[in-house]
């Protein structure tokens, strides 16, 4: 699947994107802030696309200006479960602050509410990742609840995670808002 707006392709990963990957995720700032270490070489992250990206609704970001991967953006959707999903959202240091995140994650809640009908959408973040939150509230999710306690084995650490969520209902005011 590929999908295109203003700035960007979201497509589907691809083994051979595994060098690509390895140089979005290897700087510390990304993965950790997210509950997942830095890649340390392509190898780790081939398995990382071979085991967790190759879903049909996780998608590279390519900034088409340069045609090059940029980060990850995903709906998550649980086997059975066809009201609800998570999103995800991840980025290259370098394109923080451009509002790309928040273009790539609008088509994906798009595709959840338009093409998919689901009746509501979530993603979390930990309490220290404000690229995350702002993200998210820039998308329309609305604080529901927090988790403190939360375990990371990933990275070795215990942290307060924040859940926000949108309905299709919402979302639908919120587009004829900006009409």
């Amino acid at each position: 699947m590929k999908l295109e707006t203003e700035r960007l392709y979201l497509r589907n990963w691809t083994e051979q994107d595994a060098e690509a990957l390895y140089q979005c995720a290897k700087d510390p700032r990304v993965g950790p802030m997210a509950g997942w270490p830095a890649h340390q070489n392509a190898k780790e992250s081939l398995k990382i696309i071979q085991d967790l990206l190759l879903t049909p609704y996780t998608f590279a970001i390519i900034l088409k200006e340069k045609d090059e991967i940029i980060g990850n953006v995903s709906l998550n959707i649980e086997e059975g479960n066809l009201s609800s999903a998570e999103l995800g959202c991840w980025m290259d240091v370098p394109f923080w602050g451009q509002e790309l995140g928040v273009e790539a994650l609008s088509e994906v809640i798009r595709i959840g509410f338009e093409e998919l009908k689901l009746k509501e959408l979530w993603a979390s973040h930990f309490e220290e990742n404000n690229q995350s939150k702002r993200l998210q509230e820039k998308c329309g999710l609305q604080f529901r609840y927090k988790k403190e306690n939360v375990n990371c084995p990933l990275i070795h650490a215990i942290k307060t995670k924040y859940f926000n969520y949108i309905t299709r209902e919402e979302w639908i005011r919120s587009k004829e808002n900006l009409s």
